[in-house]
């Protein structure tokens, strides 16, 4: 177990050589809310430098003030903007920290939504990533496959962590004091040596098979399966191995391949694709002229090349998996 801290402007101009000798760690806000320079933090850049100077292990955080997919997207841009010039340095992740009053009444599928599309995005960027929150809203709004697919930084102010779930750090006081910092701090319990990606070992994060709960969960694990995923992979949620393998579909490429069915039922409950569904009279999956003009209507919806093709990996296969 290590004992750390997380630390923001608001604790001021730190000691970091009077502290180094009291923390195994630190975990330090980059910022808060969209990808805005006014809301970069105004002492993270001296508090990772400095802790890379001393060689005092750290990961970062950001507050989220998310209410849209939008904005989450926009949220991870923030943070990768920042942390790039650190990425090797970094060994105790990136976290998500979801606490705020403008979330509280989101609905937990939309709150869900929010989150993957965060943590997806700084995944796909090479880094790991974690969920911060309270205990309250672990049980409460968090969605349980969240849960077992991230690890989790619980913020619980009490002598012992009653949460039954799964965590891997632990926020235990917002009152705690260590020399070199004015004031008080939060303290946390880490149960996990450090959270690294980029061929370094990090901690094997569940991954339990579920059943999908709507229907673009539903379409996930179809692609999953079309695409030739087995096993604890297929787990209906969207990350960087689902679109790693996703492969390009047109009326001129991989035509009447088993994918075209998910295809075609997710963009005809989208309202984008009229034509029957092949698969349910028995017939081979064809990506024909009405599955081209739904792409292309879709494409255009959706900021995308409008060519009719879903291309592997790109911009349209990111969209329809909620990875953009």
């Amino acid at each position: 177990m290590k004992k750390g801290i997380d630390v923001s402007t608001h604790n001021g101009v730190i000691d970091w050589e009077t502290v180094k000798t009291q923390i195994d760690y630190a975990i330090i806000r980059c910022g808060y809310g969209m990808d805005q320079t006014n809301q970069d933090d105004k002492y993270f850049k001296r508090n990772v430098e400095e802790c890379i100077r001393l060689s005092i292990p750290f990961g970062i955080y950001i507050y989220s003030y998310a209410n849209t997919i939008e904005k989450a997207n926009s949220e991870a841009e923030h943070v990768l903007r920042l942390v790039d010039p650190y990425k090797n340095n970094m060994t105790m992740g990136i976290w998500y920290d979801i606490e705020d009053k403008i979330q509280a009444n989101l609905s937990k599928n939309l709150l869900k939504d929010i989150i993957t599309t965060f943590c997806n995005k700084i995944e796909n960027n090479g880094y790991f990533v974690g969920i911060y929150a309270n205990k309250n809203w672990l049980e409460n709004k968090i969605d349980n496959a969240l849960k077992e697919r991230y690890v989790i930084w619980i913020a619980q102010y009490n002598s012992k962590c009653t949460y039954v779930g799964k965590y891997h750090m632990w926020q235990y006081t917002s009152d705690g004091s260590v020399n070199g910092i004015n004031g008080r701090v939060d303290m946390n319990y880490s149960y996990q040596d450090r959270f690294t990606v980029n061929g370094q070992t990090v901690v094997k994060k569940p991954n339990v098979q579920t059943k999908p709960s709507n229907d673009y969960e539903v379409f996930v694990g179809e692609v999953q399966k079309a695409c030739g995923l087995t096993g604890e992979n297929i787990d209906y949620i969207a990350g960087p191995v689902t679109l790693k393998h996703t492969i390009t579909v047109s009326s001129k490429t991989n035509r009447c391949h088993v994918v075209v069915t998910a295809l075609e039922r997710y963009l005809k409950i989208l309202g984008y694709y009229s034509g029957k569904i092949e698969a349910d009279f028995g017939e081979k999956p064809t990506f024909g002229s009405g599955m081209t003009t739904a792409v292309k209507n879709y494409q255009k919806d959706n900021g995308c090349k409008i060519d009719g093709e879903i291309t592997a990996r790109n911009k349209t296969w990111k969209k329809l998996l909620k990875l953009a």
